[in-house]
């Protein structure tokens, strides 16, 4: 379903239930049921899952990670007033996700250094799309700037797919680039690889996103300050 936001309309799905409340963002260019089988997997939790503005929905009036985010939590107010998610993002959707207010971040293979990381290029230039003039437009206005400076004092869990030799044209290599990972272990960011599985993390390994969710909820609010990185 759509709702509208202040910049426009958003493409979502949510499901109500009791449990923690779940906020998922999809990435760039995703597939419209990109994470549905979360709601499957954790059958317990109150999950929405978004699209970034733009995704499967008309380009917004406003392109960028502080609008973007802005326009989230528009409609967390209106879906689940009073309840503070766990953030849960993808890829590019760690952008808008490291503005909004959580009690943790769990961070699929994020980027922060997207004008410095060559497997983001490559990947968005073999999509058949990234060369349209609106796409292009969109993309530079999101992917223009270091958010190293941004990242938040919220804590944090960072999963990335490790790197591993292909000789697949396809193969999409981790997108957390090690001058990423140094910023988030300055924010004392937990941190975890899962070994050969590139950027494809979440259809690679659901079980240990799925895991390492279920410890971000787990840990209270306050927790993980100058947590050890887990390996």
């Amino acid at each position: 379903m759509r709702l509208q936001t202040s910049i426009g309309a958003v493409e979502l799905d949510a499901r109500a239930a009791d449990g923690p409340l779940l906020f998922v963002i999809r990435g760039l260019l995703p597939p419209r049921d990109h994470l549905s089988w979360l709601r499957e997997a954790m059958p317990d939790l109150d999950i929405i899952l978004v699209h970034l503005p733009g995704m499967h929905s008309p380009t917004p009036s406003v392109v960028g990670a502080r609008a973007f985010a802005d326009a989230f939590e528009e409609l967390l107010a209106r879906l689940r007033s009073g309840k503070r998610p766990v953030v849960v993002r993808v890829s590019g959707g760690a952008l808008p996700a490291i503005h909004m207010s959580a009690d943790a971040l769990v961070l699929i293979d994020p980027f922060l250094t997207p004008q410095k990381n060559p497997a983001l290029h490559r990947l968005l230039a073999r999509t058949n799309v990234a060369d349209k003039p609106e796409v292009k437009s969109y993309l530079s206005k999101l992917l223009g700037q270091d958010y190293r400076p941004l990242l938040p004092r919220t804590r944090m869990h960072v999963v990335s797919g490790g790197r591993t030799d292909s000789d697949n044209p396809m193969f999409t290599p981790s997108l957390t680039t090690d001058i990423d990972k140094v910023a988030f272990r300055k924010r004392g960011a937990a941190l975890y690889t899962v070994r050969d599985a590139g950027h494809a993390v979440t259809e690679v390994a659901p079980n240990s996103v799925t895991k390492i969710i279920r410890i971000a909820l787990e840990r209270g609010p306050d927790a993980l300050e100058g947590d050890a990185n887990p390996r």
